[in-house]
């Protein structure tokens, strides 16, 4: 699987919900399947975008399990383990301002966002939290990624790790202070 392409291994599956126009795309590529609707997930990517400037660009997002990530991390980064969530960023989108695909009345492709349903559950018992929430902050995480975002390490201090908290704290209803 290339991470820009339009399905995922053994062909990623996605929501009925997935056939309207949408800047974003969410799949399904495991076997395995989550508590909140694929619909909120694509409606707080597509909120992660729109305050980060790229309103007119699209991204695709596919969760998967540990075993495709570790092989694309293993691909692509050298790192022989699973991951929580990797990005690709389109070649499609690098090098042009956000505005210009908006200007012309077409979205520009910015990324792919594979995020693995096995590391964000991980992720939650290891911070006593509901597995919902994480699954949202790893979303927002690959979105600022997509997005320009980078950071050195996971210190809470780190800018872009300030700023998914913040666009958590904001864009998630009941996401405390």
């Amino acid at each position: 699987m290339k991470p820009s392409d339009p399905e995922g291994p053994d062909g990623a599956r996605s929501s009925p919900e997935n056939d309207r126009e949408s800047p974003v795309s969410v799949q399904f590529g495991s076997t395995e399947s989550v508590s909140l609707p694929l619909r909120d997930l694509e409606s707080l990517a597509e909120r992660v975008l729109s305050a980060e400037g790229f309103a007119g660009h699209s991204i695709s997002v596919l969760i998967e399990g540990d075993e495709a990530i570790r092989e694309l991390n293993r691909r692509y980064r050298g790192l022989d383990e699973p991951t929580d969530v990797l990005t690709f960023v389109s070649a499609e989108s690098a090098g042009y301002p956000v505005t210009s695909s908006a200007e012309v009345g077409e979205r520009r492709h910015a990324g792919d966002i594979i995020i693995s349903l096995p590391a964000v559950r991980r992720n939650a018992d290891t911070f006593g939290i509901e597995e919902e929430k994480e699954l949202q902050r790893v979303l927002i995480h690959g979105v600022l990624h997509i997005c320009g975002w980078q950071h050195k390490s996971n210190d809470a201090d780190e800018p872009m790790l300030r700023r998914q908290e913040e666009l958590l704290r904001s864009l998630v209803p009941g996401t405390a202070s």
